[in-house]
């Protein structure tokens, strides 16, 4: 009988045992792979663990130890101990080994919207000397798109800070508003502002998305480019698509970072060096084609990493600080999320003096200004944090090829 219970542990200790092999051989959420090549599995998987390759729509494709991932999309590897007991499942990701031309001249985005835009608040001084907030108070959020004013479409900025004057003595607004897609109806006080005579709501709003960005990359294999790094809310998308222009920006000034307030980048828009047709927007950035491909002589050509190769450590980043020429500048990766789907991926930490001493850290404009390490494109810049602005974070490259060149196929 202690012989049979010996047995019986021992087995029980082996089968736990290989679980837990089996567990951290693939104990990766997410592996990255290029296209042309296979994972690699330790050499006791194909004795004790049954690892399948599963295809984006759940279908068994093959075996993980010999298959070649011919194309870019996404599998995962299912895994059994001896083929019967599950283990976890791992994503996989295939991805295309590209050369891209780097961007980092800074462009200017216009995009049709409907409406205005609401881009700020604004303290309205009220009969009392009170600062009050109308707008705000009512619920109206920065990226709302304001189309109608008491049921007078509104075709600009200016009709519609008339409208709301015109309007506005009653004391309320009828304000019909379009948020993510959904119209919705907003009242709101007015106030008549002391400072001006005129009645408003305190808001800053204007009537197309028009803004600085940077240039990511552009693809000379299909003519498509890549910017700005995170997507356009405001932007309009109807039956036709998004619409929009892309041009180059000269920077004549800036206006520095400080603790709770974004700087940004002051330039204007004029037709130069590139002009292009944006098409999409997503996740990852401002997408679309170019009518002359972009030339880069300083770097004319650069490889795209794959999330695998990304370290935390010393990087660089390219953006304009004055006038037209993209400059360099030092930042160090801090850390790296292969599986963040909101554009942060990348935290980073401006550490070059000379950025530091003219813009206070990452500033509005250096959105989608490309981030290199090793040699290699491995992302671009796109949010900043409020109260440190010297931190931010920037995008995977690999998502924002991925996501780019699916729009460029559905505009065919």
């Amino acid at each position: 009988m202690l012989k049979k219970t010996r047995r019986l542990l021992i087995c029980a200790v082996m089968i736990c045992s290989l679980l837990f092999c089996g567990h951290y051989a693939v104990s990766d959420r997410h592996a990255f792979v290029a296209a042309g090549s296979g994972v690699e599995l330790p050499d006791f998987f194909s004795v004790f663990i049954d690892c399948d390759v599963v295809d984006n729509g759940g279908s068994d494709v093959g075996k993980a130890k010999n298959y070649i991932f011919e194309t870019a999309g996404e599998y995962s590897l299912r895994s059994r101990l001896f083929g019967v007991v599950p283990l976890k499942d791992v994503a996989v990701s295939v991805y295309e080994e590209k050369e891209v031309v780097p961007g980092g001249q800074s462009v200017g985005l216009i995009m049709n919207t409907c409406g205005v835009i609401v881009v700020g608040y604004s303290a309205v001084t009220d009969e009392k000397g009170r600062a009050v907030y109308p707008g705000k108070d009512a619920g109206i959020l920065l990226g709302d798109c304001i189309t109608s004013v008491e049921g007078n479409e509104v075709s600009g900025d200016e009709d519609a800070m008339k409208l709301m004057d015109r309007c506005g003595s009653d004391g309320t607004l009828t304000l019909e508003i379009l948020r993510g897609g959904e119209h919705q109806i907003k009242t709101v006080k007015t106030c008549l502002c002391k400072e001006t005579g005129r009645y408003r709501i305190g808001l800053y709003v204007r009537d197309n998305t028009g803004g600085v960005g940077t240039m990511t990359y552009y693809d000379p294999a299909t003519g498509r480019f890549g910017a700005l790094g995170h997507g356009v809310k405001e932007a309009e998308e109807d039956e036709g698509g998004v619409s929009g222009r892309i041009l180059p920006a000269s920077i004549s000034g800036i206006r520095s970072a400080g603790e709770g307030s974004t700087g940004e980048k002051i330039g204007y828009f004029h037709p130069g060096a590139f002009d292009g047709v944006i098409d999409s927007i997503g996740v990852y950035g401002v997408f679309g084609t170019l009518k002359e491909p972009l030339i880069n002589e300083e770097l004319p050509l650069i490889k795209t990493a794959s999330p695998a190769e990304i370290k935390k450590g010393a990087a660089q980043i390219i953006t304009v600080l004055e006038g037209e020429a993209p400059e360099w500048f030092d930042v160090e990766i801090t850390a790296v999320d292969p599986d963040d789907e909101e554009g942060k991926g990348l935290s980073l930490t401006i550490v070059d003096e000379k950025l530091l001493r003219r813009t206070g850290g990452i500033i509005q404009g250096m959105s989608g200004s490309p981030i290199l390490q090793n040699g290699k494109l491995i992302g671009a810049v796109t949010y900043v944090m409020v109260n440190e602005p010297q931190k931010g974070y920037g995008c995977l490259i690999q998502y924002m090829l991925r996501e780019g060149e699916a729009a460029g196929c559905g505009s065919e």
